[in-house]
């Protein structure tokens, strides 16, 4: 039972093996004691309790990041100021690591829709050492206005980024634009940029 608690402890099997590990380990040492010292093994059954509980703990404190990690959260930026994307997300997998929203301008009225304006947003991206060639992207902007009503924003990215395949190298920024149709009356109240994966929302204002 000694000997089974040590390799269970050095499987882990997901956290599965170290407690079993603790229960051999801790069974193993109790059998040792009542046999007065004539079984052997006491020093292999307290290594399996002590990684035992080491495993246990490092997968309390997995779990712990992991439910941290996943958790939606927002990011509230100023405009201008430059949000960098976890390692392990959506925008970074695409190619983006940082993006920086600047002060929208207008409403300026529609000369092909009236009753209504655009409003514009200057955009910065800065790419991953990977590059963004070729790489399919969404791109999630919403306008929130002080009326409390969102606008989804139509991307402009002509050079050096298009809507649909970026062709930005590695490590390398570039400036867009995306454009939101608004009502004549309307005023621009905050940008906002969602990633899917983890959920994380960021908010130029």
């Amino acid at each position: 039972m000694a000997i089974t608690s040590l390799v269970l402890s050095i499987v882990w099997l997901f956290g599965v093996g170290s407690l079993l590990a603790i229960i051999f380990g801790a069974v193993a040492r109790r059998q040792i004691r009542s046999s007065r010292n004539l079984q052997s093994g006491a020093g292999l059954a307290l290594a399996g309790i002590i990684i035992g509980v080491v495993g246990v703990v490092g997968l309390g404190g997995s779990i712990a990041l992991g439910v941290t990690y996943l958790s939606p959260s927002t990011t509230r930026l100023q405009y201008g100021q430059t949000a960098s994307f976890p390692l392990l997300s959506t925008a970074n997998t695409n190619g983006v690591a940082s993006m920086t929203v600047q002060s929208p301008i207008g409403p300026t009225s529609s000369s092909t829709h009236p009753g209504t304006a655009v409003v514009g947003a200057t955009v910065g991206m800065c790419a991953t050492s990977r590059g963004m060639q070729h790489t399919p992207l969404t791109f999630e902007f919403t306008l929130l206005l002080q009326a409390g009503q969102t606008v989804s924003g139509a991307i402009d990215y002509t050079t050096p980024l298009s809507s649909a395949v970026t062709e930005l190298g590695p490590s390398k920024c570039g400036l867009g634009f995306v454009d939101f149709t608004v009502p004549t009356t309307a005023r621009p109240e905050s940008v906002e940029y969602h990633i899917a994966f983890p959920d994380r929302t960021y908010i130029w204002k």
